[in-house]
């Protein structure tokens, strides 16, 4: 019921598709990913922080770490071809929430 609450709430505040995907074999523990989709990647970290940031003031769960992939499609100027996938050379942002 509260992986429901948390995937049915964040789905209609932000129109993202929220799925579970992973955490299934340890006991009242879920890892939930989303997808954000835009032109600009500024407005795509935005989105990342409220949505990060409304789960955990849902209270319903407490939320101990979240990892940030952010992937580029055909940005011309950077060594792309359009229209060919490349992975966002920046890391991976990884930190913990206590």
């Amino acid at each position: 019921m509260v992986v429901r609450c948390i995937k049915d709430r964040t789905r209609l505040k932000f129109n993202v598709a929220i799925a579970e995907v992973g955490g299934e074999d340890a006991w009242q523990q879920v890892v939930l990913g989303f997808a954000v989709v835009a032109n600009e990647r500024g407005f795509v970290e935005k989105m990342v922080e409220r949505i990060t940031g409304f789960i955990d003031s849902l209270a319903v769960a407490q939320l101990v770490d979240d990892e940030k992939d952010f992937v580029t499609y055909g940005e011309v100027g950077m060594g792309t071809e359009p229209g060919r996938w490349e992975p966002d050379p920046r890391p991976t942002v990884r930190h913990r929430r206590g």
